[in-house]
């Protein structure tokens, strides 16, 4: 099962190069995130997935390191509806490759 959250950036002043907002799409059943969007100050949305980040071959099996809630358990994340994150996918570029 999938669920969508948003949190926002934990401190006060944003750093530069730094999203205000994070997007995930997580497997619940196993703590995996599947694609990100990340939106920044100047409005841009930047989105990553599993197939994005195996562009170079190598397997990915989540977004972020270690199970999704114990990672998130001090961020306050707020659910969303699944068409909230996939308007934001359309609109987001794919990060760039390194």
């Amino acid at each position: 099962m999938r669920k969508y959250v948003r949190g926002k950036w934990p401190e006060v002043v944003v750093p530069a190069d730094t999203p205000v907002w994070l997007y995930y799409e997580v497997n619940i059943d196993d703590e995996v995130v599947l694609r990100t969007v990340e939106t920044f100050t100047d409005g841009t949305h930047v989105r990553n997935s599993l197939s994005l980040e195996e562009r170079d071959g190598f397997a990915c099996a989540s977004l972020v390191h270690g199970p999704f809630g114990e990672l998130t358990i001090d961020w306050p994340l707020e659910e969303i509806e699944a068409s909230e994150f996939e308007n934001l996918w359309i609109v987001s570029v794919n990060k760039p490759f390194p």
